[in-house]
């Protein structure tokens, strides 16, 4: 029979630890968490933070407990382990995530710990990683979806932070030195910026010993942004990706949405399953059951310390691009003059109940909504309390959030951006008849993924 625990505690310095305790496998999973990502890229030098997590990734320096390790003898040592590593970055947080098995706990977290504290960051490791980087971005000329959902975010964020890719672009990654990834690692690596989680075989007394054991952060503040919400242009703006040899288009639609934890955040998730979430909501039933128009029609709510973007995806072919546009226009007015019903929301609260169970039925995933709570500074009731935020979900309010968030200034959902993806000059003849346009713009695909 297994053991479960939950605590949240601060250690010296100020980090926050996190463990979610649960015995029944003899397997632990850690997290080590930096608040701040891509959105503490400087300017003209995006990707920053990517090639700073990638670079930690290639080895330890001679100050490392475990001693000075070359990239394929720390990957040695963490297979030689039975564990696993990754490292990814959001525009929150940069996050360290490992997996092992208990008799080998704390070999890893040394190794761990040794490369987020001391790693090599040799020169000749940036070189490489940056080659690879910029091969990756100029790999996105074939991902059409990407290229359609670039362009949406820039154009509907603009000189906004939202709008830069953590990517960063070909020119940007050739100003990236050696000495901007020393200066990031000294200002992101503060004792009172980390977080560190420990999920599955492991007790709080043994994650506080490990971590006093071997992981010594400087103390400190790092720098944090005030992030402020976007101000797109108002109308109905149309952006055309132009590849001229495609048939089938990629379309993207949408504006801001919400922030996180914010009165409007649960109506708002509602809502969004109502309108294109589940496999029988209202974009799905129009947009491919009823016209057969795309396979994939969904929507998505983004959420972040400001407002992010609420948006919709399809994937018409060439010939049915323009109807398929002006029927989701449709459904968007519609959605916002008339908001949902009491069934509608009873069958989305029913559906997010019941895919709850499913978020939360491992001790990892009980313990990543209580990491995003530490990194944007959330209250604990926003997530713990999920089902409560649910339940007093009704039409009433979800319809007067779609108002508030969706409709825009002239309250009718006119204020849109429209990214489709296509040989511009058919899309263009054939949207130049779409009611409402105010604002056509051609890009040349090849200028996204460069």
């Amino acid at each position: 029979m297994s053991s479960l625990q939950t605590e949240d505690s601060l250690l010296d310095g100020g980090t926050m630890l996190l463990v979610e305790s649960d015995s029944a496998i003899p397997v632990v999973d850690i997290d080590i968490v930096l608040r701040g990502g891509s959105l503490h890229d400087p300017v003209g030098k995006e990707g920053l933070a990517r090639i700073y997590a990638r670079l930690l990734r290639r080895g330890t320096g001679e100050a490392a407990k475990v001693g000075a390790l070359t990239s394929p003898q720390f990957d040695e040592a963490v297979e030689s382990l039975g564990a696993a590593l990754s490292i990814d970055v959001s525009n929150a947080a940069i996050r360290f995530h490992g997996s092992v098995i208990r008799r080998n706990l704390d070999a890893f977290f040394a190794l761990l710990a040794s490369v987020v504290q001391h790693p090599a960051l040799r020169p000749k490791e940036l070189a490489h990683v940056k080659r690879e980087a910029a091969s990756e971005i100029l790999s996105q000329r074939d991902n059409d979806r990407w290229l359609a959902g670039r362009a949406f975010r820039l154009a509907l964020f603009g000189e906004h932070p939202y709008a830069r890719s953590a990517l960063g672009s070909s020119a940007s990654l050739k100003r990236i030195t050696i000495a901007d990834i020393e200066a990031f690692h000294t200002e992101r690596l503060r004792a009172s910026n980390a977080v560190v989680a420990f999920s599955g075989d492991i007790t709080a007394d043994d994650a506080k010993a490990l971590v006093k054991r071997h992981l010594k952060l400087p103390r400190g503040k790092a720098s944090v942004l005030d992030v402020k919400d976007a101000s797109p242009p108002p109308g109905l703006r149309l952006v055309l990706i132009d590849k001229p040899d495609r048939t089938q288009t990629q379309v993207f639609i949408g504006t801001l949405g919400v922030k996180l934890a914010e009165p409007d955040f649960y109506p708002l998730a509602v809502a969004n399953t109502i309108f294109g979430g589940t496999f029988t909501a209202r974009l799905v039933n129009a947009v491919r059951s009823e016209k057969g128009w795309s396979y994939s029609a969904q929507s998505r709510l983004y959420a972040d310390h400001a407002r992010d973007a609420w948006s919709i995806y399809t994937h018409p072919a060439l010939a049915n691009a323009r109807d398929c546009v002006a029927l989701e226009l449709d459904l968007v007015r519609d959605f916002i003059s008339k908001g949902v019903t009491a069934k509608e929301v009873a069958f989305a609260r029913s559906f997010l109940t019941k895919s709850h169970a499913f978020e939360r039925d491992t001790a990892s995933k009980r313990l990543d909504p209580r990491i995003e709570a530490a990194v944007y500074g959330l209250p604990a009731s926003f997530h713990t309390d999920y089902l409560s935020h649910l339940a007093k979900v009704d039409a009433k309010t979800s319809s007067t959030s779609i108002r508030s968030r969706l409709a825009g200034p002239n309250g009718r959902g006119d204020d849109l951006v429209v990214a489709v993806l296509g040989p511009a000059a058919r899309l263009e003849k054939a949207f130049r008849t779409l009611p409402g346009v105010s604002d056509i713009t051609r890009v040349p695909f090849a200028d996204l993924a460069t």
